[in-house]
C-alpha cells in the first residue's frame, strides 16, 4: 500500500513525482557540472605548473595540444607549418592559420627561444634583460616565483588572473589578483615590469 495514498490524491502524487525527479536531475546536473569545472581548472593549474617547454623546430602534437586554447586543428596546422617553411622565430607562430596575438602571447612562456632570436627576444620569456625586472604580462609561474614575496600559490593566482582578464595594463592592477595587497605590492615594484 502506498503511504502516500492517505495524504495526497493520485494526480498530486504524479505532481510529487515530477517535482521530486525535477529535483534530482537538477542536483544531478550540478554535481556533474562542478565535477568537470574542478578538473579543467586542475588541469590548466598543472600546466601552469609542468616544465612543459616546446621546441617549434621540432614540434610534439600532444604537447602542443596540452598548450592553453590549442585544439587539436591548430596544432596540427603549427605542425604543417613546422615541416615548411618552418619557424625562424618564435613570432613566426602567428603566421599560423587561427593563432593571434593574444593566443601567443599565451603560449610564448612554453616556447623554447629559436638559436636565432636576439638576447631581446629571449627576454619575453618573462625577464627583461636590461632591467633584470619580470614582466608580468609574459611571465610564467616559476618566473613570477622569482619575485620578493610571491610563491608558488600566488603566482598561480597571477597567471590565472592574466589569462582570464588579459594583460595587466598597470602595475596597480595587480591589487585585483586575490593575496595581494598594498605591502605585497609595493616589495614586487622594483622588480616588476609591464614589458613593452
Amino acid at each position: 500500500m502506498n503511504p502516500l495514498s492517505k495524504l495526497f490524491t493520485p494526480g498530486e502524487q504524479r505532481i510529487l513525482l515530477f517535482l521530486m525527479g525535477f529535483a534530482l536531475l537538477g542536483l544531478s546536473a550540478r554535481f556533474f557540472a562542478r565535477e568537470s569545472a574542478s578538473d579543467v581548472d586542475s588541469l590548466r593549474v598543472t600546466l601552469e605548473q609542468s616544465d612543459l617547454r616546446i621546441d617549434l623546430r621540432n614540434p610534439v602534437l600532444e604537447d602542443l595540444m596540452a598548450l592553453p586554447g590549442i585544439g587539436e586543428k591548430k596544432a596540427r596546422a603549427i605542425m604543417a607549418y613546422a615541416e615548411s617553411p618552418g619557424f625562424a622565430r618564435r613570432s613566426d607562430l602567428m603566421k599560423v592559420h587561427g593563432i593571434g596575438e593574444k593566443l601567443y602571447d599565451g603560449m610564448l612562456p612554453y616556447l623554447i627561444p629559436l638559436d636565432n632570436e636576439t638576447a631581446f627576444q629571449d627576454s619575453l620569456l618573462g625577464f627583461s634583460s636590461q632591467t633584470g625586472q619580470v614582466n608580468i604580462n609574459r611571465a610564467g609561474v616559476q618566473q613570477l616565483m622569482e619575485i620578493e614575496g610571491i610563491g608558488e600559490v600566488l603566482a598561480t593566482r597571477i597567471v590565472r588572473y592574466r589569462n582570464k582578464h588579459g594583460r595587466f595594463k598597470r602595475i596597480d592592477d595587480l591589487l585585483k589578483v586575490n593575496g595581494i595587497g598594498e605591502k605585497t605590492l609595493q616589495k614586487m615594484k622594483p622588480e616588476i615590469t609591464l614589458g613593452e
